[in-house]
């Protein structure tokens, strides 16, 4: 319920932030690495800005260049292959989002 009244009064991109509390429980999970769902989680926003149906980076481009909105749509569209395989590989194969902070250790 908390989520329906907010949503409606706060600005979208920092909804996000306020979930950070709500969010972090589901990372704890057991099975879950902190780390990797954190990897996953801005990933998925990163879709969210880019592609529709919010897509706020395409909007401010669009603006910004007075270019029309399908031909940005268009130009990102080998950004949203990259970034939905990169993800689908970051959970079928966890570890590559968890090598690095392993070798810091």
């Amino acid at each position: 319920m908390i989520n329906l009244t907010t949503a409606r009064a706060v600005d979208i991109v920092g909804r996000p932030s306020e979930q950070v509390e709500e969010v972090r429980s589901i990372g704890r999970t057991p099975g879950f690495d902190p780390i990797w769902f954190g990897v996953l989680s801005m990933m998925m926003v990163a879709m969210g800005l880019v592609f529709p149906p919010v897509g706020l980076i395409a909007f401010i481009v669009s603006a910004t260049a007075g270019v029309d909105l399908m031909k940005v749509y268009k130009g990102t569209s080998i950004l949203m292959l990259s970034i939905v395989a990169t993800t689908a590989l970051l959970m079928i194969f966890p570890q590559i989002a968890l090598w690095l902070p392993a070798t810091m250790r």
